[in-house]
């Protein structure tokens, strides 16, 4: 089976107000956790509206890359099976998020292995309105689904 040498995490916070948050965010993914925050300017990460890329192992973009990477140790393919999920760690003066989309693309070199998505973020008829609060008062994990054929929309 092939190794995980890439994810890609795409995050859309909501644009209303006090969607962004000052808290920890986290991937789960292959039994373990990645921090969700760039090195460039990690401020801005959940603000209102932003759309964010966060890349974990191979031309990363986050802090600690050393750190938060899935090559170290390797995470086998077995891993896409598991669990894949964003956690808030609740901190500072910000302390929920709105959640609008996410997405988690594995790749294995330029091999999109899968893909996991908030397919009930994305649903018109959904009574979650296409967003989801995390925070201290509603909860704090937020599980991805797998999605069909990797690549698909």
């Amino acid at each position: 089976m092939p190794e995980i040498s890439r994810l890609h995490v795409d995050v859309q916070t909501a644009s209303e107000t006090p969607a962004r948050t000052t808290s920890r965010i986290y991937l789960g993914f292959g039994g373990r956790e990645f921090r969700l925050r760039t090195q460039s300017n990690p401020a801005n990460d959940f603000s209102p509206g932003a759309r964010q890329d966060f890349y974990l192992g191979a031309d990363p973009n986050v802090a600690q890359p050393q750190r938060n990477d899935p090559r170290e140790p390797h995470l086998p393919a077995a891993a896409l099976d598991g669990e894949v999920y964003l956690r808030l760690h609740p901190a500072g003066d910000h302390r929920d998020w709105v959640v609008e989309r996410a997405r988690v693309h594995v790749f294995s070199g330029a091999e999109e292995l899968a893909v996991y998505d908030t397919p009930a973020l994305r649903d018109a008829n959904s009574p979650l309105k296409h967003k989801i609060w995390l925070g201290d008062d509603y909860g704090h994990i937020y599980h991805l689904e797998r999605q069909g054929a990797p690549g698909g929309d």
